[in-house]
């Protein structure tokens, strides 16, 4: 029995990955036109949704009340669901739908935790590994220091108070309020943390950074995974075509490889046109930014011996700006009919337009 299925229902792209130990479901949608969800895309979530399941859903835009709706809609407790606001310049209403669904056996267990400002947490645990989902960590603190600091100290301390070390951490989500002028801020303070909790000279957590404001307004929102136990395997991964992150001041890895939990996991940061140096690439081109995105991506996959048809979920970043000449450029892509997501959002520079994030399995 092959360990990876695909299938598309109401225009949803849905990957369902067995571990042995447990399933994992993505969710990955892209609608125009509109500011909900219909009634067939909200079965085909619900019925993916089991007795012994938890989920976390990110959407990118939408009608402001399609979280509670939606949450009506699926009936479950067990579920986190965050609304990201897209920008007030999108001509055609659209949603970006992001879902991870844990599902598990009734040998397996299941936790699930809420957090004071609705962040959820949810941990799967077998004799040899466990896995742990964070979503939705915030400090409604005012100042931009303060507020990154203790958003993601509390990450971390919330995945410590789900059983976790601070060395487990695999990978982080960062949602600014304002990446443009916040980004150096939080590198700094980022790096600090990483070293007072003993990850800096460790596995460095592969991360995302991006313009992303929930409805709430605070100035940074995260998610995280998190792997432990003596059964998984990771690896950093480097890419071949460009410089590691931390030598321009950004503290994370390109890439993380998850093996020994069924098939191999790849977990790829957020991958823009950035060269060997650093250097922005193209720098007043975003056509050819996308191009160079996308061999950036098969470049790192393909040191893992992968390649673009093993994505099984990603989210594709486009600057405002630029959306309707990205927007003409993706269906001449690769990437088009791939399990991606897409939002309209500022990249962590400001002559970076495209951005891509994804997760790849490999039987």
């Amino acid at each position: 029995m092959n360990p990876i299925m695909r299938y598309r229902s109401e225009g949803l792209n849905i990957v369902i990955v067995d571990r042995g130990f447990w399933s994992e479901v993505y969710v990955s949608g892209f609608i125009t036109g509109t500011d909900v969800l219909n009634g067939g895309q909200v079965s085909v979530l619900r019925g993916l949704l089991e007795n012994r399941s938890a989920a976390h859903i990110r959407l990118f835009g939408g009608d402001p009340g399609l979280p509670n709706e939606l949450a009506d809609g699926l009936r479950s407790e067990k579920i986190g669901i965050d609304r990201f606001e897209q920008p007030v310049t999108q001509v055609t209403p659209s949603i970006g739908l992001k879902a991870f669904i844990v599902r598990v056996s009734s040998s397996t267990e299941l936790k699930f935790i809420r957090f004071e400002g609705n962040s959820c947490g949810f941990m799967v645990e077998t004799p040899v590994a466990r896995m742990g989902y964070l979503s939705g960590v915030k400090s409604p603190l005012p100042s931009e220091r303060e507020a990154f600091k203790e958003t993601y100290e509390q990450t971390i301390l919330r995945l410590m108070k789900m059983g976790f070390n601070a060395t487990d951490l695999t990978r982080t989500w960062c949602y600014f309020r304002d990446i443009s002028s916040e980004y150096k801020a939080f590198n700094e303070i980022r790096k600090k943390l990483l070293n007072q909790y003993g990850m800096l000279d460790s596995l460095l957590p592969a991360s995302t950074g991006i313009q992303g404001v929930v409805d709430s307004g605070e100035r940074l929102t995260m998610d995280a995974l998190a792997f432990a136990g003596p059964q998984p395997k990771r690896e950093r991964v480097s890419n071949p075509s460009q410089c590691e992150a931390e030598k321009y001041g950004s503290f994370f890895s390109r890439g993380i490889l998850v093996q020994n939990l069924g098939p191999t996991q790849l977990i790829v940061s957020g991958l823009a046109a950035v060269g060997e140096r650093g250097e922005t690439m193209f720098s007043n081109d975003p056509v050819a930014q996308v191009d160079a995105t996308i061999r950036n991506a098969e470049d790192l996959l393909g040191r893992c011996g992968f390649n673009l048809q093993d994505i099984a979920s990603g989210i594709i970043y486009i600057k405002p700006k630029y959306r309707q000449a990205i927007n003409e450029k993706l269906p001449d892509t690769p990437i088009n009919d791939l399990p991606f997501s897409r939002a309209y959002a500022d990249v962590c520079r400001p002559d970076l337009f495209f951005e891509i994030e994804f997760m790849a399995f490999k039987s």
